[in-house]
């Protein structure tokens, strides 16, 4: 997302250390160790919720196990009972650290993909994830990127994974983060761009699927903000595109996980509409930030049904000709309606689901 994308209560398997999701070949590989459990206890002490302190009496309970298959199962079945479908904050939270580019972090290894740096923000990032990285930006978000957006991110795109949350913490602290909102931040952040800046923190994603969707939502917003549009789009068009990219991501590397997201996030947002709180596309950010279910989702079905209406070549001459005409007119002279008409009609068939 173009600013901070908050994955709930995502699965936590992949911070155990040695444990974390490291994928080669597409085979995942899950090593989990006495010290990894005891080091992700004492993380989990910090966190003053119910949730973490019961997921905390879990893996007390798993720690002298071997059995590191029924380790995983068993933590991420937690998750998947507890938690809602990837429920996100709105991106405004950028705009608040008034800041062009996030601060540039030490490179302990790094990669390049058609110029895009992928940078190692702590030395826990094995290069296997960095790896795994560049294959996903070069044979899946690259293409994606071109079709959608028509371009690709430029050569002074950086990208910093990070492997745990005091390193992301110290990183957002650094970048302007205010010290009472870092806890949370840090353990709920899925993906942060300001630029042509993006930091990811892998802790926080549960599988290849997941960083296939992240990297790619990301971009697209990279994408937005060196086209020079990125700051001028509405909220349900600059993150509705980017969950449709990201999407399309996560299917090509698990069509199921993406379809029960997507299962998830429809029924989500259809009880919303029958108890009629859902909100309007031009939501005000105060209204975004306390509503009760993933706004974002129905910003991405604003941008599914105008692809669907209307093609990806239309969104793209919308797009292309922003730059010289604003946001507005050229949204009326792509689609012969105005923006504003469009969102009131999409809010209508929405709510009347």
């Amino acid at each position: 997302m173009k600013g901070i994308l908050l994955f709930g209560l995502l699965a936590f398997s992949s911070y155990f250390g040695h444990g974390q999701y490291v994928s080669s070949n597409t085979t995942n590989s899950y090593v989990y160790t006495n010290n990894d459990l005891t080091q992700t206890s004492e993380y989990l002490l910090n966190m003053e919720n119910k949730f973490w302190t019961d997921l905390l009496s879990l893996i007390q309970m798993l720690k002298n196990s071997d059995d590191a298959d029924s380790i995983k199962q068993q933590v991420n079945q937690v998750f998947h009972d507890e938690s809602q479908p990837y429920q996100f904050s709105d991106q405004r939270f950028v705009h608040r650290l008034h800041r062009k580019h996030l601060p540039t972090q030490k490179a302990n290894q790094q990669t390049n993909v058609n110029g895009i740096k992928v940078f190692a923000g702590d030395t826990r990032v094995t290069s296997n994830q960095l790896k795994l990285a560049e294959q996903i930006i070069q044979t899946i978000s690259l293409p994606i990127l071109q079709q959608n957006v028509g371009d690709v991110p430029a050569k002074n795109t950086r990208v910093v994974l990070f492997s745990n949350p005091q390193t992301y913490a110290n990183s957002l602290e650094e970048a302007g983060v205010s010290p009472d909102q870092l806890k949370n931040i840090a353990s709920e952040t899925g993906g942060l761009t300001v630029g042509s800046d993006v930091w990811i923190p892998l802790y926080n994603l549960q599988d290849q699927s997941d960083l296939a969707n992240v990297l790619t939502h990301e971009l697209t917003h990279v994408v937005l903000n060196q086209k020079g549009i990125g700051d001028s789009l509405p909220t349900w068009i600059n993150e509705g595109i980017a969950w449709h990219d990201g999407l399309l991501a996560q299917a090509q590397v698990s069509p199921q996980e993406t379809q029960q997201l997507t299962s998830k996030l429809n029924q989500q947002i259809h009880q919303v509409a029958q108890q009629q709180q859902l909100l309007q596309l031009s939501a005000s950010e105060n209204d975004i930030l306390n509503a009760n279910y993933n706004v974002e989702w129905e910003d991405y079905l604003a941008i599914q049904n105008l692809l669907d209406t209307y093609g990806n070549q239309a969104f793209l001459t919308f797009l292309n000709g922003i730059p010289q005409t604003g946001v507005d007119e050229s949204f009326q002279q792509t689609y012969n309606m105005s923006r504003t008409s469009y969102e009131t009609s999409f809010y209508q068939s929405l709510a009347q689901e």
